[in-house]
């Protein structure tokens, strides 16, 4: 369900804002992002904190200053980073490049199944980091904010 429902999204910028977001720059990150007005929106050190509260359910992105690469980051490796502390932590979907990682997860939060999608960018200047973060519940009501959020993600 989690993958065909990514998958039935296009991922093309819009020349456009999207109605009902507010296009930024973060400086401490130095990367620009799209924030939906209607959520809860926080920021602090180069991290954007992106909430809708009506339903359990995050957006964030984080940059740290770094010359570090994901040359040869394996699924493994991922799983240790992003997985230690969460229970029944499985990944769905794994994909790693020089620059970039991509995983979509799973992982039981309370009894119930959570989603966790996350893209890890590194330019040879700042690792970012941009995970959504969403109960089973209501993740098919948040995937397209997700993907709206992370394909208009510029690091400048």
């Amino acid at each position: 369900v989690l993958l065909s429902l990514l998958d039935s999204f296009s991922w093309n910028m819009q020349d456009s804002i999207p109605e009902g977001y507010t296009f930024l720059y973060c400086e401490e990150g130095n990367f620009k992002y799209l924030i939906p007005n209607d959520w809860t929106i926080g920021q602090s050190d180069g991290a954007i904190y992106m909430q809708n509260e009506s339903v359990d359910c995050s957006i964030s992105i984080s940059a740290i200053s770094s010359d570090v690469v994901y040359d040869g980051v394996t699924e493994e490796q991922y799983i240790s980073y992003a997985g230690s502390d969460k229970t029944d932590f499985t990944v769905l979907s794994f994909q790693s490049e020089d620059n970039l990682i991509y995983a979509e997860c799973s992982y039981t939060l309370s009894g119930e199944t959570a989603y966790w999608v996350q893209y890890l960018i590194a330019n040879g200047s700042y690792e970012y980091t941009l995970t959504f973060a969403s109960m089973e519940s209501s993740f098919s009501d948040n995937a397209e904010t997700w993907l709206t959020v992370s394909s208009w993600f510029i690091a400048v």
